[in-house]
């Protein structure tokens, strides 16, 4: 026989991964369409420049450079992270969920040095969008990639992924299991033994009759 308890924590254990790779699979897909359409509309911004360049030839008080570069990282970087985010919870890929810590690592250190060129002095927020986006996916890639390792050691248990003790025994005894199963046991027992029709109850005398009322007036 399984142990039921042990099957509760397992299920419980498997429950808690899979909410945990609905968040994954939802985050990754939101942020990096946020991150895009981000990066486009910064890219958008080059409008007004090309009005300033017309005035002035100061490169310094241009932010188109400053922009395209950030549109170029986001095309990049946005549809990796969605790709990895995906295989970390649709497939549970280990792989995936490294590629991307070291994707989005790197992609902080590019910004930290750059901001030390004073590339983001024009465009601020821009930074702060961007170091998000890459500590927010670090984040999420860690936990998918320990969610991973607890899913993968529940796929070893027996009894995966339902964690039922019926089917259980349904799988290890396949067309014998009626024969192991208790309850239909006990059912096929009942069966042999019980009777077709009842024993007719037996006539009393008018005498036998009289004799039973009167003893049950007694009492």
């Amino acid at each position: 026989m399984y142990d039921t308890s042990i099957y509760a924590q397992h299920l419980n254990s498997l429950k808690k991964c899979r909410k945990r790779y609905t968040v994954i699979f939802f985050y990754s897909i939101i942020a990096s369409l946020m991150l895009l359409i981000y990066g486009f509309l910064n890219l958008i911004s080059i409008s007004p420049d090309l009005m300033l360049k017309k005035i002035t030839d100061d490169p310094n008080k241009l932010m188109s450079p400053n922009y395209f570069v950030l549109f170029v990282d986001s095309l990049i970087v946005a549809p990796l992270a969605l790709f990895f985010g995906v295989r970390i919870s649709v497939s549970q890929h280990d792989l995936s969920a490294i590629f991307n810590i070291s994707l989005l690592t790197g992609n902080l250190i590019l910004f930290f040095v750059k901001r030390d060129w004073d590339f983001f002095h024009r465009v601020p927020l821009s930074f702060g969008v961007y170091t998000v986006f890459s500590l927010a996916g670090i984040f999420f890639s860690i936990l998918g990639l320990t969610t991973n390792f607890q899913y993968h050691w529940l796929e070893e248990q027996d009894g995966f992924p339902y964690f039922n003790e019926h089917l259980a025994e349904y799988e290890m005894y396949g067309k014998n299991w009626d024969k192991y199963n208790p309850y239909i046991a006990e059912s096929e027992r009942r069966k042999k033994t019980a009777q077709d029709h009842m024993d007719e109850l037996p006539q009393l005398s008018p005498e036998q009759l009289n004799k039973l009322q009167s003893n049950s007036a007694k009492d």
